[in-house]
């Protein structure tokens, strides 16, 4: 974990040193001022491949004539060497996942006007567009077998409403109507207000086609702000394991979540954790014996310290690890 780290570091440091050069190469002035920030490019969620040889990683970047941040896919040797994009333009490239065999990525782009997961080819770096959706998708995971890919996504429901507002005449502009909340919960920084509807968690085949819906409920499985968290897959690709609150009171009491087991054969959904506090970012052992996560017993303090457990597959035998 240390070396990937290092390697994270080492990338971010070559691309902020890039933009170094680039900023000062006309101007010796040492001032760093607003308008600097443009020119700034930060490089994130680095994911290295399986075999170890290579890094992709989400390379962000300003375009000053919209004043409009961007993102694109780049991969780079892990001994630093043979750094090049893997894609181009003024897009919101995303969130690059490996296939198992080290051939295949799976990302998230709007190069096509609205956010859709699309596949490339690393050995001719062609791409597909795998699917048509409705509303963003976040949180990709492959499974290993490689049949399927999962993801979380909104799904809308009907706001709150008073009652049946008259239809304006052909032509008329009537003001815009009342935005009813009925949500403890209803908006968030970066994000603004939330849209009505819950994140749920889907499944669709490797090659494309209809999305499967795998949990259902109103709760927020996944979704920025709700504390919940990608899904990740059990080496048999049979479950998917997800942090989330799928408690009645959720919104009252946010940090209660725990640990769940979804079945992608039937749909049901088991809870793996059962304590008092936040049970989050599950990972499943290689050998799919174990599962380690975060959490803490929550003493309602203003600062508590998260420790990382372990426990058997099934939930059994829950410790503290560190």
């Amino acid at each position: 974990m240390r070396n990937h780290v290092r390697v994270a570091v080492a990338i971010a440091a070559l691309i902020l040193a890039e933009a170094a050069v680039s900023l000062f190469a006309n101007d010796h002035s040492s001032r760093f001022d607003a308008a600097d920030l443009f020119d700034l490019e930060l490089a994130t969620d680095p994911q290295i491949s399986p075999d170890g040889g290579k890094i992709v990683y989400v390379r962000q970047f300003s375009d000053i004539m919209s004043d409009t941040k961007f993102s694109n896919l780049w991969i780079i040797d892990f001994d630093g060497s043979d750094h090049r994009p893997l894609t181009s333009g003024n897009y919101h490239d995303s969130s690059p996942r490996w296939s198992a065999d080290g051939k295949q990525l799976i990302y998230i782009s709007d190069r096509d006007d609205s956010p859709q997961i699309y596949k490339m080819w690393l050995s001719s770096g062609q791409d597909a567009k795998l699917t048509n959706l409705q509303n963003p998708p976040a949180g990709l995971a492959w499974s290993p077998d490689g049949k399927y890919i999962s993801f979380t996504m909104l799904v809308p429901d009907s706001p709150y409403k008073l009652a049946d507002l008259p239809t304006p005449p052909k032509g008329a502009e009537w003001a815009e109507p009342a935005k009813i909340i009925d949500k403890l919960t209803y908006r968030w920084d970066r994000v603004g207000y939330i849209k009505p509807g819950y994140t749920q968690l889907f499944v669709i085949p490797s090659e494309g086609g209809t999305p499967r819906q795998i949990s259902s409920g109103d709760y927020y499985h996944g979704g920025f702000g709700f504390f919940g968290g990608e899904a990740v897959w059990t080496p048999d690709s049979k479950f998917l394991i997800m942090s989330a609150n799928r408690k009645p009171d959720f919104e009252h009491d946010p940090l209660d979540s725990e640990v769940y087991e979804f079945a992608l054969g039937d749909g049901s959904v088991r809870a793996l954790t059962a304590r008092k506090g936040p049970d989050n970012s599950p990972v499943v052992s290689p050998d799919g014996k174990w599962i380690v996560y975060t959490g803490f017993d929550d003493r309602y303090r203003g600062y508590q310290v998260t420790r990382l457990y372990v426990m058997n597959r099934d939930g059994s035998n829950s410790r503290v690890f560190t």
